[in-house]
Order: C-alpha cells, then sequence, then structure tokens
C-alpha cells in the first residue's frame, strides 16, 4: 500500500560547509514501481554492462543506502495454513534440488522473456567453467560457486563472460539479478 523511507541522498547539497537533514518521504504503492524481482530501490543500485561488456557500477552515495525502509503498510489475506506449509515444502524441494551444494551468489541474471538464463549459459558452453577460485555453476549455469577463495573479481570475470558470450551466440541481452559488491572494479 506505501512506504516510508528516510532520505538520505540530499547530504551535501546545500554546500559543503550546511549540514543537511535527511527527509522522510511516503511513497504509494504505484509510485514504487514494483514487480517480480523488480523495484525503483533495486534499481538505483543495480550494475549494468556497457557497452563493451564491461561492468559500470551503480553509482554511490555518501551515506549508503541512501535510502532507508522506516515503516510500510502491507495488505494482508487469509490462506489455509496446510496449503501454506505445503507451498513452503515444494519451494525448499526446488531449491534443494536446483541450487548449487556449495557456496554461490544466487541467481546471477534474470530469466529473458522465453528462455532461462540457465540454459542459455549452458548452451554457450560454459557450465563449469572456472575462473581463479570461482566457477559457473555444473547443478544450474545460473549461478557461480566458490570453490573456495573466490575473490569478487573471479565472480566478475566470469559474470561478464557469460554475458558477452550469450550476447553474441544467441543476440540475448542478459540483465543481472544480483548487486555486485567487493573489490571488482579493477
Amino acid at each position: 500500500e506505501w512506504i516510508e523511507v528516510l532520505d538520505a541522498r540530499r547530504g551535501g547539497e546545500d554546500g559543503e560547509d550546511e549540514i543537511s537533514l535527511p527527509l522522510v518521504r511516503r511513497y504509494l504503492h504505484d509510485e514504487l514501481d514494483l514487480s517480480y524481482r523488480h523495484s525503483r530501490f533495486r534499481e538505483q543500485r543495480r550494475v549494468r554492462f556497457g557497452e563493451r561488456g564491461s561492468l559500470i557500477p551503480a553509482q554511490r552515495h555518501v551515506i549508503e543506502p541512501p535510502e532507508i525502509v522506516m515503516a510500510l503498510g502491507i495488505r494482508l489475506h487469509r490462506e489455509d495454513p496446510q496449503k501454506l506449509r505445503a507451498d513452503i515444502a515444494r519451494y525448499k524441494a526446488y531449491r534443494k534440488m536446483a541450487e548449487p551444494v556449495q557456496r554461490h551468489t544466487g541467481t546471477v541474471f534474470k530469466d529473458p522473456p522465453g528462455d532461462e538464463a540457465s540454459h542459455l549459459i549452458d548452451q554457450a558452453g560454459l557450465k563449469g567453467k572456472t575462473r581463479g577460485k570461482a566457477q559457473i555453476a555444473e547443478r544450474n549455469t545460473n549461478y557461480m560457486v566458490n570453490l573456495g577463495g573466490a575473490s569478487a573479481s573471479d565472480i566478475a570475470a566470469l559474470v561478464v563472460e557469460a554475458h558477452q558470450r550469450v550476447l553474441e551466440q544467441f543476440g540475448v541481452d542478459l540483465e543481472l539479478d544480483v548487486e555486485l559488491h567487493g573489490e571488482w572494479q579493477r
């Protein structure tokens, strides 16, 4: 229904020597641009691919994150508890089957319309591909796994390679589904 955020982006706008107080803003549902795996808050932090395939970091602010959720109003509906338990059990079983056993990133790319990112990455011949101590997962190629001591640069290099290979071979510009953090910007 609505959300209230502490908006700290104003810091320093009034001049270097002046103190700017953060604002509390209320957004209605229609202003939030919410959909599956998408919101205006998440979009602001998304790393993007440049024209040459390199990763372009999201703009950073003096205070991170620049907007902090303080309160939200949600509308709930009743559901049969047995049905909810069954749904949860099905979801857990699916995750256990689909996700790598090793420590992993979670899904790296959003599924493009009409296909699955993992299918495209697999068809591009990248299943099991390693860089340093990072690997494109063998169970589901839309995950990157840490083989022990992987660096952020190792993961980022595999992300870029998967994106570029899929773009070159299939003409599909995969969109990131994760935020990249760490020392990968070299």
